[in-house]
């Protein structure tokens, strides 16, 4: 019963296990994608931004900076007289603002890619490793080596974890092997109390046999 008992368990530990890796591989993959989605639609609305203030800046060049230009301000009914030079100073201004802005935003970006990849690499080990690998060359040198020491890091996080799973493995091996002591002690047990038990009914229906001799002989 009780080397059933561990081998429903260990059948279990397995199921479990099976399914963990599956789950996760499946998790890693939809995040690939996300990712890799996410990227490209940020790249193209992007590109697109810097065309628009471009188309929009290339006829700017062409016009005179002493020009003026009439414009009406919120409030005021009377059109205010100003100079182009100024208004392309304030666009120009604005424009490396947002550049900035998306620079910054793009950096944060790059950063949660390094950790999320060095999340799938603590959870999937070399699979995501050798992905992570294959795409640091599309990265820019700095770039590549943060993506080395979120991957060294993720590495030795992965390795310590292995290890951890080695030595369940080896407890749980030394488990069975305990269980299997036990089952064969028990086996044991059980055959010398039947064959005990086989003696003692023996004897006790030969002096009952005997008994009801004597009974008869009298």
């Amino acid at each position: 019963m009780a080397l059933e008992v561990a081998v429903h368990t260990i059948g279990q530990l397995e199921q479990y296990r099976n399914t963990v890796h599956d789950t996760i591989t499946e998790d890693f993959d939809n995040v690939e994608k996300n990712l890799l989605t996410s990227l490209e639609e940020l790249s193209v609305d992007l590109d697109n931004h810097i065309g628009e203030l471009t188309s929009i800046e290339e006829p700017l060049k062409n016009s005179l900076d002493t020009e003026t230009l009439s414009i009406i301000q919120d409030g005021h009914e009377e059109p205010r007289e100003v100079l182009l030079q100024d208004q392309v100073s304030a666009f120009r201004k604005l424009r490396e603002d947002k550049e900035e802005v998306l620079r910054k935003l793009w950096e944060d970006w790059e950063n949660v890619q390094l950790q999320l990849i060095g999340l799938a690499a603590e959870v999937l080990g070399q699979d995501a490793l050798t992905f992570a690998q294959v795409r640091d060359e599309d990265l820019k040198p700095g770039q590549k080596e943060k993506l080395q020491n979120t991957l060294t890091a993720a590495r030795r996080l992965f390795d310590e974890k292995g290890k951890h799973h080695e030595g369940l493995e080896q407890d749980l091996g030394g488990f069975q092997e305990s269980i299997s002591r036990i089952a064969n002690k028990t086996e044991k047990a059980v055959v010398e109390m039947q064959q005990q038990y086989n003696s003692q009914k023996s004897k006790l229906f030969k002096g009952l046999h005997r008994h009801i001799e004597l009974l008869a002989a009298l």
